[in-house]
């Protein structure tokens, strides 16, 4: 009977990984089409419909992983459900094999690709976003920048810094530092208008500099200098990306980076355990969808079963992208905001799994 089971489980999880795959597959297509229509309004000489499609592929991976939470659930309840539709199920527990064997069986399956889900986020998505990023900003361009509508904020010791346009070889337009003193006076401005990063700092051709005194104002012209920073090369890549798309020790790195300038890591932390919980949101869902199939779904058609699954699946998405401004609002634990969803739908399921019993 053991090794009965053993065969039980294996086709269970079998079923429950292919169908997990084909949803993400379909579920994943469908978005990158929505994006596609979108992409299609900056479509413009010399950016062409071959480098969207280009540009949108290199962001599959982000789309993939972001996404997968509510793909397993559906995936669950479609390949769970298609057992349940040629009475297998039935079979099977009429074999011995009890509700727990099921979901264990279920849950080994999904741990396959939590695996390869993993290796995704942390060593594909970041290299591909970023050069993504590249990609879109050269053709948009002409010129391999980065740059968003209200620029790029740092905050270097006792100097704040804002730079207009940023690219991620280092070369910038439009650098303003403003460096205060330890009562939070202003002490000096400078502006450079363009310049790159250097290893040790910022370097510049020209800079304009302006020093604040008790009863002065001096103003002086600085030729190839180069401002001297705290960051190194590794903090500067990571503050130009975007957060959500670093990997876990780059996250890391950055809030120690944001905590060690007193700037609020709240949003960043959040990101992080967010990124190191997946696995268990990942599990919650695969765990609620054979609760879903055993209890509440188990007579409904298999379009009430996918109604059900993507309701469940888009709530749990929404409650991870509101909870990220919630938390920095509220001043909530960040590990706690990133938990809360996955241990909701982990309570839904413990509940309908006590009544099978």
């Amino acid at each position: 009977m053991l090794i009965s089971n053993r065969i039980l489980g294996q086709y269970i999880a079998r079923h429950v990984v292919v169908a997990i795959l084909l949803v993400t597959f379909l579920v994943v297509s469908i978005d990158f089409l929505f994006a596609l229509v979108r992409e299609m309004r900056n479509i413009a000489p010399p950016f062409g419909m071959l480098d969207a499609i280009g540009y949108l592929l290199l962001t599959l991976p982000r789309r993939v992983v972001s996404m997968f939470p509510m793909t397993a659930l559906l995936g669950s309840v479609v390949g769970l459900g298609s057992l349940t539709v040629h009475s297998e199920l039935v079979v099977m527990r009429a074999a011995g094999l009890s509700y727990g064997a099921i979901t264990r069986a279920a849950l080994g399956g999904a741990l396959i690709l939590i695996v390869a889900l993993a290796m995704l986020s942390e060593w594909v998505v970041p290299s591909t976003e970023r050069f993504a990023g590249e990609v879109r900003a050269q053709w948009r361009q002409g010129v391999q920048s980065l740059q968003t509508q209200t620029g790029l904020w740092l905050k270097d010791e006792q100097r704040f810094i804002y730079i207009q346009s940023l690219n991620e070889a280092g070369d910038f337009q439009g650098f303003y530092s403003f460096e205060v003193g330890d009562e939070h006076n202003l002490e000096s401005t400078s502006f450079v208008p363009k310049g790159h990063w250097a290893e040790d700092g910022w370097a510049f051709p020209v800079a304009y500099d302006t020093e604040f005194g008790e009863s002065y104002i001096d103003a002086s012209l600085d030729v190839d200098g180069n401002y001297i920073t705290q960051m190194n090369s590794e903090t500067f890549d990571i503050i130009v990306y975007n957060p959500r798309e670093l990997s876990l020790q780059e996250l890391q790195r950055y809030i120690n980076y944001l905590d060690a300038n007193d700037l609020d890591s709240s949003q960043a932390e959040f990101w992080f355990w967010q990124k190191l919980l997946q696995p268990l949101a990942i599990l919650s869902m695969v765990f609620l969808a054979v609760q879903f199939i055993f209890g509440p779904l188990r007579s409904t058609s298999a379009g009430i079963r996918w109604l059900v699954a993507f309701v469940v699946g888009f709530v749990f998405y929404l409650l991870n992208e509101v909870l990220g401004p919630v938390v920095v609002v509220y001043h909530w634990w960040p590990w706690l905001g990133a938990l809360f969803p996955s241990m909701l739908m982990l309570g839904i399921g413990l509940v309908l799994y006590s009544r099978l019993r």
